[in-house]
C-alpha cells in the first residue's frame, strides 16, 4: 500500500438534502449532485470493472482504465482539454508522494507509450526510460527490483480511487478554499450540456 494510514472517514462529505425538480437540466443541479454523478460513474461502474479485470488476470485492461481515469479527472481538475502537465499536476496533488519522482515516466511511458503503442517504453522518447515491470499483484509499488521498477496495477487502481475521493472532498467540503477548482469542475461537467460528463452503459 502506498498510503497505509489513509482513512476514508477523513474524507466524509456532508451537505443538505438536495431536491431536484423533474425536468431540471443536469447542468443546473447543485454541485454536490454533479459530483455525485461522477462518483457513481467512477466508483460504481468504471473502477470496479477495472478491478474485476485485474482480479481475473486481465491486468492490462485494468491498467488502461486506470490511466484513462486519471486523464478524465485531470479534465475536471483544469476545466479544459488536458495536457501532459495537467495529468501530472492532478497526480502531484492527489496521489501519494511516492509517485512524485515517477510522474514524467508514468505519463510518457504508461499514459502515452502504453495506451498508444501497447508497450511500457515510449518508442518516440529515446533510450533513457524506466524499465517498468507491470504486476497484477499488490507487490511493493514503485520500488526497484532486479534492474526494473515494479508497477503494481491493483495498487495504482486503489490510488486512483483514493485520488478521486480526496478531490471530491475538496470540491464539496472546502468550497471557500477551492473556488477555481469548483469553477473548473463546473466548466468540464457542463460541456455539451452535461452529456459528456458521464456515460450510461451496461457492463453485463
Amino acid at each position: 500500500m502506498t498510503l497505509p494510514n489513509w482513512n476514508s472517514k477523513d474524507y466524509h462529505v456532508e451537505f443538505p438534502d438536495i431536491v431536484i425538480e423533474n425536468g431540471t437540466p443536469i447542468t443546473e443541479v447543485p454541485l454536490p449532485r454533479k459530483v455525485g454523478y461522477v462518483l457513481e460513474y467512477l466508483l460504481g461502474k468504471v473502477l470496479p470493472d477495472a478491478q474485476k479485470a485485474t482480479a481475473n488476470k486481465y491486468e492490462l485492461a485494468g491498467l488502461f482504465v486506470a490511466l484513462a481515469t486519471v486523464d478524465y479527472l485531470a479534465g475536471y481538475y483544469v476545466g479544459r482539454e488536458t495536457t501532459g502537465g495537467d495529468y501530472k499536476d492532478f497526480m502531484r496533488r492527489y496521489f501519494p508522494d511516492k509517485y512524485h519522482d515517477f510522474l514524467e515516466p508514468i505519463y510518457q511511458q504508461l499514459r502515452c507509450g502504453l495506451l498508444h503503442n501497447l508497450v511500457a517504453l515510449n518508442p518516440w522518447k529515446g533510450d533513457n526510460q524506466i524499465d517498468f515491470r507491470l504486476e497484477g499483484l499488490p507487490l511493493p509499488h514503485l520500488e526497484a527490483a532486479g534492474g526494473s521498477v515494479v508497477f503494481s496495477i491493483p495498487i495504482f487502481l486503489e490510488d486512483t480511487r483514493r485520488a478521486f475521493i480526496m478531490y471530491q472532498y475538496e470540491l464539496i467540503m472546502r468550497p471557500g478554499e477551492n473556488e477555481q477548482l469548483i469553477a473548473n469542475f463546473e466548466t468540464r461537467f457542463n460541456r455539451l450540456s452535461g452529456k459528456a460528463s458521464t456515460m450510461a452503459y451496461n457492463p453485463d
